[in-house]
């Protein structure tokens, strides 16, 4: 028997199927008919919401795989690669322009994605990383620096 099945946790898997399933339901009833005047399609933003749902979810599992001792390793770099990811959209060819702001990233045949998302993800991760033991040792120093981090976010 695999022991992964042994140690899933069903009730926590019931409760992110059906919010995942409520979310596809919400963007769908929400958005069916100004996708359709848009672009012919009534579940355009559906599809997309599902893309993204499972690119999320394969990136999930392959974190979960790496372990988080893997992850310190990484974090750093990550944060840096988020916080140059910010800035790029404001850099002709990689920034794309939607009511009026310019937020998402464009990075050759991938679709726009915005750039904060991932940014704001790494910063929970970089944050969870200086709170734990392996971490920042002056603990002071480092809520500091988070504070000031959150003021200018």
């Amino acid at each position: 028997m695999n022991s992964h099945l042994d140690n899933t946790d069903y009730k926590l898997l019931f409760v992110f199927v059906g919010m995942l399933l409520f979310g596809f339901i919400m963007v769908y009833s929400s958005s069916s008919v100004i996708a359709y005047d848009r672009y012919g399609d009534s579940g355009y933003f559906l599809k997309r919401q599902i893309l993204w749902s499972f690119i999320g979810m394969f990136v999930g599992i392959i974190l979960f795989k790496m372990g988080p001792d893997r992850l310190k390793k990484y974090v750093g770099y990550a944060l840096a690669a988020g916080i140059v990811m910010i800035y790029a959209v404001h850099f002709p060819g990689f920034g794309k322009t939607a009511g009026g702001a310019t937020r998402w990233l464009t990075i050759g045949p991938l679709p726009a994605f915005q750039p904060f998302e991932i940014a704001k993800l790494v910063y929970v991760v970089w944050l969870a990383y200086i709170f734990s033991d392996d971490g920042i040792e002056d603990k002071k120093k480092a809520l500091r620096a988070a504070g000031v981090t959150a003021v200018l976010c």
